[in-house]
């Protein structure tokens, strides 16, 4: 594995789970109804399916912090935790993390191909973070909170269970005042002409 993944796992304070301790433990089937709840929306599970080739499974050290990330520098692959026994909501939260790296993947292969941001090196504050970032960690951060949003949105008129709407609906409304924090990112100047597009759209649709 790649150094600089290695030095990750130390500095998340998340480990790989062994292929030994997975099969002893709850957490491919945690797995798997994770991936049942992407499925109810088939458009999300193909886009996920498709930009997702490699999942490494990580065991947190605190099963009531979810970590996930992914490398811009290695496709498909994305990093989450999950936890060592099942907890309420736990299928939600893997589910979510699943969608929020894939759709980094995303909008780092399209912009290959469309640039979004124009180089800088000014800084814009990130609720997600509460730190300032470059314009490009926003506008990912807006893009990858808004699609789970929209997916949240979509899941509370299929399911039935009075906790996971509960759970639901607060996702939704923390991440709709995370979004109007950073209303004025549509202002930002170093937004290329499709950036400025894209952001103008996220913030139409987030209404």
């Amino acid at each position: 594995m790649p150094e600089e993944i290695m030095v990750m796992y130390s500095d998340s304070g998340a480990k790989p789970y062994s292929s030994e301790i997975l099969q002893n433990l709850t957490v491919l089937q945690c797995l798997q109804e994770s991936l049942e709840i992407l499925a109810t929306i088939p458009t999300v599970y193909e886009t996920v399916s498709w930009l997702v080739a490699c999942l490494h499974i990580l065991q947190p050290e605190d099963d009531y912090f979810d970590i996930s990330y992914s490398l811009p520098n290695i496709l498909f692959s994305i990093f989450i935790s999950a936890h060592s026994k099942r907890m309420d909501n736990d299928v939600l939260r893997v589910a979510e993390a699943i969608l929020h790296e894939a759709m980094h993947l995303q909008l780092t292969l399209i912009e290959q191909c469309v640039p979004m941001i124009i180089n800088t090196d000014e800084k814009y504050f990130s609720p997600w973070k509460n730190e300032q970032r470059h314009p490009r960690g926003v506008l990912h951060a807006i893009y990858v909170f808004c699609v789970i949003k929209q997916f949240f949105e979509l899941l509370i008129k299929e399911y039935i269970s009075t906790s996971s709407i509960r759970y639901l609906n607060k996702r939704c409304d923390v991440i709709s005042s995370q979004l109007t924090e950073i209303n004025d990112f549509m202002n930002c100047p170093y937004l290329t002409e499709a950036g400025q597009a894209l952001t103008n759209r996220l913030f139409f649709v987030k209404q």
